[in-house]
């Protein structure tokens, strides 16, 4: 879903459970489990083993400039910045670094834009919400926006934010990801700052003009009848089909996706559309 504010040319999309996720009649797919302690040690300073962890604080000097401050924890991996309050495991950030390190492994490129622009992704806890992030407040008095799976800016605001119960997988995910009716709202939020960020305009206009050739086939059509949430606008083609590239959408025909998933079923399905995403990430990979 997009929003924007025309006064200040803030842009931003973020997945809803009713749209990005939860089952065909629209209900939250929270899956009634509770949620794991965070069994970081007790006086909460980097683990040992974590060599990218560190506290904001006690950091002098970055690789690259933050376009703001980051939030108290942060993972430095090869690509983008991870940040994430003191209630964030930094489980959840290492793995996340580690995913968008894959998902961007072959376009140094990209990461030199990325960085360029000062990007990174922020985390909200396990028992927090999109709202106690500060970097979309414009966006917090919406409704239901603080119930949102995630969200991502464009390059006034070159962040992304996601929940820990989605990078972790938890019982209580409301998304459900590493289930067949599951998906990885992560990694969707990623792909459209890749989109937003990373791409010129003539690759954004690539992509919308694929939207449009689309919009007039039988693809991404719903056993149902009706359309995938990839059809709904030129955005979300390329974050859904991201997710697809990378093995990261419903395996099934559920909610918002059709249910092909993965590069082989993506090549088969819709090739044109897949050299389309493969011309931007080179090499797909399994990050359900």
């Amino acid at each position: 879903m997009t929003f924007r504010n025309v006064s200040s040319g803030l842009a931003v999309l973020f997945l809803m459970i009713g749209c990005g996720g939860g089952s065909d009649d629209d209900s939250s797919t929270d899956t009634g489990g509770t949620t794991p302690p965070i069994t970081d040690p007790d006086d909460g300073q980097p683990p040992a083993d974590c060599s990218g962890c560190v506290l904001t604080a006690d950091v002098d000097d970055f690789a690259y400039s933050p376009y703001t401050d980051m939030l108290e924890r942060a993972y430095l991996g090869e690509s983008i910045y991870i940040t994430g309050s003191e209630n964030v495991s930094w489980e959840a950030l290492q793995e996340l670094g580690d995913m968008i390190d894959t998902m961007v492994q072959y376009r140094p490129d990209m990461v030199d834009r990325l960085r360029d622009f000062g990007t990174f992704y922020s985390v909200y806890g396990r028992n927090e919400d999109l709202c106690d992030i500060p970097y979309f407040e414009e966006w917090h008095h919406l409704d239901n926006y603080c119930a949102g799976g995630g969200v991502a800016g464009f390059r006034d605001n070159p962040t992304a934010t996601c929940s820990e119960r989605n990078i972790l997988a938890l019982p209580n995910d409301p998304y459900q990801r590493g289930q067949d009716t599951g998906e990885n709202t992560c990694l969707h939020e990623m792909a459209h700052i890749v989109m937003n960020v990373y791409m010129e305009d003539y690759q954004r206009d690539e992509v919308r003009r694929r939207h449009e050739e689309v919009l007039g086939t039988d693809l991404w059509i719903k056993g149902n009848g009706q359309e995938a949430f990839a059809r709904s606008n030129a955005d979300e083609f390329w974050a859904e089909l991201s997710q697809v590239y990378f093995n990261a959408n419903y395996n099934i025909d559920h909610h918002t996706h059709n249910g092909v998933n993965g590069a082989d079923e993506f090549k088969d399905y819709d090739p044109v559309s897949y050299q389309l995403i493969e011309s931007v990430y080179i090499q797909p990979a399994d990050l359900r």
